[in-house]
């Protein structure tokens, strides 16, 4: 306190330069691609492709019309500059571009006199011959008609590919780009397109990313405003004073900008995931509750009593210690795991939760006291704090809170009845475990599960509008490897390679495939008049090697997008409409099954893993368990954390067994309120691990403060009840107000605000329920204060009150 002035400018200082740090250098670059742990097979695989053959980042373009059909000179010409200027942005792949604008797009036409293989719009046509022409050409053709053009002929579609990801970045050679940027170029692109008889619209995991990365932060940022803004609220009610609640708002905001700071200079300036975005929420959550204890101690009780500042901060500060410096130990504790969970969009958000965690164990010394100290209050607030302190009247919370607490801790009926609730409700909850199906499905993820806000969504309802026409937006790539350079012309490889297509189109959730055997099955037919009783693979081994060379003849690269220069290696692409995780599963478990049993024989071989629907499986195979190991080493992680805290096994147990009960709980109630068990769940999870102990611990400490005093087990454990308790009731209600101000909001941050609100407000019941239930009826030894130990309390009449009030 003495140096109060040096330790705030000193704060200040540095609280500049982590904002400076985060404003020019930091950076979000939020990529699916790079989501999986390093050493997964999907997403090595996932990046070999990529590089080879794209397919990771498809985006589909539709433009349609109102009145009328595609085949007039005004909409052709809409085709052609997006098709253009499509193929300008960084990092597209030129060769997966698919359009009937582009050059790769043939108009495929033979007679007895000659063949035609030009392109098929190479200009818009200018006289109904021309036009004719053109409708001839999509009509005829299998791999135009239905797949880029509609069948009502009302729509067609623009599909690009694009490299992203940290991983190829380093590759000097491919020009690598990222959701956002993407976003954002397609958006201006079709932006100057649009008019009233043209609707344009895109889809495709990049939109999906890129919106809520960009568009979406304003959302977040105004989610954080109402959570700050609901915590400060309540806090204020609570102290009867802005100045208490503006220290422990205060505390949290500059820890949240401390953790971002760090981050930058440890890990380097880039957010790899929008997850990282959620941690001010959880620091800020954290602050709120370490200092609200602190603050309505020192405001309703030490200052009263000791009129003076120092002494009431040092009286306050001194007994809070040991429940202070344990209860943020297990919060660092919980999300240190977490970042360690080897998922960029779970990891990302451990990291900064812990720099941030442990920025507020640096500030409860070297911010907080110094800001008590200048800011303790007015004359005129501390005239109202000490008329409180001497009307002593009882509030209406702390009256409901000793009758609630008598029961539990003298076990009533009453209070029996809570306890059995409590596990009651862990019973049902108990039973709901086994239906949740962990993962994720970014079509819904980053809207609001509560509001089910993507029915008004922009970006949602463009994907259901040319899922309507196209119906497959999600590519699954399938790598096939022939064992042999030109081994791709092999009649026999390529009737293998259509086996397999043929098998995928068969499954449930699959609207369309594409692979080599397409090409060679559609210029035989055009070989043959453009009977469509000959679009099949042809009998002649030449054929298919001469086929395919005519048809790049004047265009090499024609086949990059599904197949290597040298034919040695293809890329079969499965599409679906959906990421949802039935879907997912189905497709590429019987993609895989189909390449184990069936494809891979002598030197033919397959492996399953690219696209948005391979990185889908990938992430939602693993997250379940991740999920389960990351909350169960957060709660032993915390055990073993506290029990030479406690010198007791256990104290630590019984302390989590509320947490546990909780969690269950919790999931429960997340389940029947249909909202996604995916990686934003890890937030609320370990926050009951880390987060919700704060309570127990803070009771503890009281407890022995009061026994201390008293010696008196029973009236110890009742009056440490109450007086924490109306603390963490102030606290809770206001963290759990704050996160539930984020429901209204049209993204993930709606659910997961309502989650952590739900968390809090759980473990907070569980705790309140349980714990003095338990201590009055197992009465642990770990609850006595370690001085004075010896002289044990007579603990007898709590047993012998165990009864009914009377």
């Amino acid at each position: 306190m003495t140096f109060r002035y040096v330790l705030l400018a000193f704060c200040a200082a540095l609280t500049g330069f982590f904002a400076y740090v985060l404003v020019t250098q930091s950076r979000l670059y939020d990529d699916p691609n790079d989501w999986l742990p390093a050493n997964s097979a999907i997403g090595n695989l996932n990046n070999y492709m990529q590089e080879k053959f794209g397919g990771g980042n498809l985006v589909t373009i539709q433009v349609s019309v109102e009145n009328g059909d595609i085949f007039n000179a005004e909409t052709l010409n809409k085709v052609k500059r997006i098709t253009r200027e499509v193929g300008l942005i960084w990092g597209v792949i030129p060769y997966a571009l698919q359009s009937i604008a582009d050059i790769k797009t043939k108009y495929m036409r033979a007679t007895e006199e000659f063949l035609d293989v030009t392109p098929l719009l190479e200009q818009v046509p200018r006289t109904p011959e021309e036009m004719e022409r053109l409708k001839w050409g999509v009509y005829h053709n299998p791999l135009i008609y239905g797949a880029l053009v509609s069948p009502d002929v009302k729509s067609t579609i623009i599909q690009a590919d694009f490299r992203t990801g940290l991983g190829l970045s380093k590759r000097k050679d491919l020009p690598i780009t990222d959701p956002v940027s993407i976003y954002r170029a397609i958006s201006d692109i079709i932006d100057k397109e649009k008019d009233a008889n043209h609707v344009i619209q895109a889809a495709g995991t990049p939109i999906i990313i890129g919106w809520v990365n960009s568009e979406g932060l304003l959302y977040i940022a105004l989610a954080f405003l109402a959570f700050v803004g609901g915590v400060t609220a309540v806090l204020w009610r609570a102290f009867r004073s802005f100045r208490g609640a503006f220290i422990a708002v205060a505390l949290g905001l500059v820890a949240s900008l401390w953790a971002f700071g760090v981050k930058a200079l440890l890990h380097g300036p880039v957010l790899e995931s929008a997850s990282a975005l959620i941690a001010p929420f959880i620091v800020v959550a954290a602050a709120a509750c370490h200092h609200t204890q602190f603050l309505k101690r020192f405001f309703d009780e030490e200052y009263p009593k000791a009129g003076d500042a120092r002494r009431a901060i040092v009286n306050t500060f001194t007994p809070l210690l040991f429940p202070l410096m344990g209860s943020l130990v297990t919060d660092v504790v919980a999300f240190v795991v977490m970042a360690f969970v080897p998922f960029k969009n779970v990891s990302e958000l451990g990291v900064t939760a812990t720099y941030g965690l442990l920025s507020i164990v640096f500030n409860v010394f070297f911010l907080q006291i110094p800001m008590l100290a200048v800011l303790h209050g007015s004359p005129r607030e501390m005239a109202a704090v000490r008329a409180r302190h001497v009307d002593r009247r009882k509030t209406r919370i702390v009256r409901l809170l000793e009758e609630l607490v008598e029961d539990l801790v003298t076990r009533t009926r009453r209070g029996k009845v809570m306890v059995a609730c409590v596990f009651g409700a862990f019973l049902l909850s108990l039973a709901c475990i086994p239906f949740l199906d962990p993962g994720q499905d970014n079509t819904y993820a980053i809207h609001n599960f509560l509001t089910r806000s993507w029915r008004n969504n922009e970006i949602f309802q463009m994907e259901q509008n040319i899922k309507k026409h196209f119906e497959g937006v999600y590519p699954l790539t399938i790598r096939i490897d022939s064992g042999a350079v030109d081994g791709l012309k092999e009649p026999e490889v390529e009737r293998a390679i259509e086996a397999y297509e043929n098998f995928m189109l068969r499954q449930p959730g699959v609207k369309g495939a594409l692979g080599l055997p397409d090409y060679v099955k559609m210029i035989n037919q055009f070989y043959e008049g453009g009977d469509p009783r000959h679009n099949r693979l042809p009998e002649d081994p030449q054929a298919v090697g001469l086929e395919l060379e005519y048809y790049q003849e004047g265009f090499p690269g024609s086949f990059d997008a599904v197949a290597s220069v040298d034919f040695k290696e293809h890329a079969l692409r499965v599409y679906t409409g959906d990421t949802s995780h039935g879907t997912v599963r189905a497709v590429v478990e019987a993609a895989r099954h189909y390449a184990e049993s069936t494809f891979n024989r002598g030197e033919l071989s397959a492996e399953v893993g690219g696209g948005a629907v391979a990185i889908a499986y990938g992430f939602n195979e693993n997250i379940g368990r991740w999920l389960i190991l990351a909350t169960l080493a957060s709660f032993v992680s915390s055990f073993v954390v506290l029990i030479p805290i406690f010198r007791s096994i256990v104290g630590p147990a019984l302390l989590l067994l509320p947490l546990a009960l909780g969690t269950v709980i919790w999931l429960g109630i997340v389940f029947l309120c249909g909202i996604e068990i995916n990686s934003f769940t890890t937030a609320g999870m370990a926050m009951a691990a880390g987060v919700g102990v704060d309570a127990e611990l803070y009771l503890l400490g009281r407890f022995r403060e009061e026994y201390a005093a008293s010696g008196d087990f029973q009236a110890a454990l009742k009056e440490g009840f109450v007086k924490v308790r109306e603390a963490l009731s102030y606290s809770y209600v206001g963290l759990i107000a704050g996160c539930w101000t984020l429901i209204p909001i049209p993204l993930y941050v709606g659910y997961l605000g309502f989650g952590m609100g739900l968390i809090l407000l759980v473990c907070f019941l569980c705790s309140f329920v349980v714990s003095p239930f338990l201590w009055s009826v197992l009465q642990p030894k770990f609850l006595l204060p370690t001085v004075g130990r010896e002289a044990e309390p007579d603990l007898t009449p709590i047993a012998r009150e165990g009864g009914r009030r009377s």
